[in-house]
């Protein structure tokens, strides 16, 4: 049987970390609970500034500084 692609994620990679993140809240101490949530934002960051940062390049990053020198020629004529 063929897993769908939103079970695989949820049950699979989310629901381990969510119930860690219960465990060390639970467990262990609040101040390890805070940590491993604050390192969790910070891989997230990481990630998705990477990821847009890929799609800048890729997209629109040559057409940004098209028209960024544009600007500067217009504001030289003037």
């Amino acid at each position: 049987m063929l897993y769908n692609p939103i079970e695989i994620v949820c049950v699979y990679m989310v629901q381990p970390i969510i119930d860690y993140l219960a465990y060390l809240l639970n467990e262990v101490h609040y101040g390890a609970y805070l940590v491993a949530v604050a390192l969790i934002g910070v891989a997230l960051g990481l990630i998705f500034s990477l990821i847009s940062l890929a799609w800048y390049k890729w997209n629109g990053g040559e057409q940004a500084e098209i028209k960024a020198e544009n600007l500067t020629e217009k504001q030289k004529c003037n």
